[in-house]
């Protein structure tokens, strides 16, 4: 006659290998959602000096405006120039001309300056598009693969399921109905090893009665801190 124990530990491993299935499952997302925000973040960056060069481009061309303007002043000024009718009103005009003068001068170096900031921004911007194609040709490749990589854990997760549901049939009923209960409440496993009568999760010592009994595998131990079901890999069932 089989013992309990035998079929617990085959029922156990079996879930180890859904849980490690179902793990992957949910880390392959993961990682290509990483490389897709690595991805956000260079086209954001881009984006960013992109909108910093047409800010450039604006203020140069919004001087280059000005400087019309002044030009058309300073034009005019030298006009009332040649009709001045006083000493007065003839430095005063040469005042206006000479500051509209200097007020050109700063404006043509600020565009100039604008403009080689914008180019150099520009440069900048291009400079990261090989990253953009890098990031998206890494997510192409990387949907493609986990495509398939799901498709074979969903395989491995039916397959395995099926095999949980006809081990369950085999099990000891009130054994099963243990290991249900401690299972719902340690979800990465209802089992713990033991080695030289200590549970290798809390490292708590069986009684000497328990440990054989582990030794046994007839009747379920329950480690006394985690509540996690024992067994040895000298057990029957670990064999």
């Amino acid at each position: 006659m089989a013992k309990v124990l035998d079929g617990l530990i085959a029922l156990h491993k079996i879930d180890q290998e859904l849980v490690a299935v179902r793990g992957d499952a949910r880390r392959l997302p993961a990682a290509l959602a990483k490389t897709e925000q690595e991805l956000a973040a260079l086209e954001a960056s881009k984006a960013g000096i992109l909108e910093e060069v047409q800010q450039k481009q604006v203020a140069a061309d919004r001087a280059n405006v000005e400087i019309k303007d002044l030009e058309g002043k300073i034009e005019k000024y030298q006009m009332q120039l040649n009709i001045a009718k006083t000493q007065k009103e003839y430095d005063t005009l040469k005042h206006e001309i000479s500051g509209a003068q200097e007020q050109i001068s700063e404006l043509e170096t600020g565009a100039l300056t604008a403009y080689e900031e914008a180019d150099t921004l520009s440069t900048s911007a291009g400079e990261i598009d090989p990253q953009i194609d890098e990031a998206r040709g890494k997510i192409e490749k990387a949907r493609g693969e986990l495509q398939d990589r799901l498709a074979d854990l969903e395989h491995q997760r039916e397959k395995l399921e099926r095999q949980r549901a006809e081990m369950t049939k085999a099990v000891d009923p009130d054994g099963l109905k243990l290991y249900e209960q401690v299972l719902s409440k340690h979800s990465d496993g209802a089992m713990v090893r033991v080695e030289n009568g200590l549970c290798t999760v809390c490292n708590i010592s069986l009684t000497p009665q328990s440990y054989n009994m582990v030794l046994i595998g007839e009747a379920p131990q329950k480690c006394r801190s985690c509540g996690r079901i024992c067994y040895s890999e000298d057990s029957p069932g670990a064999q």
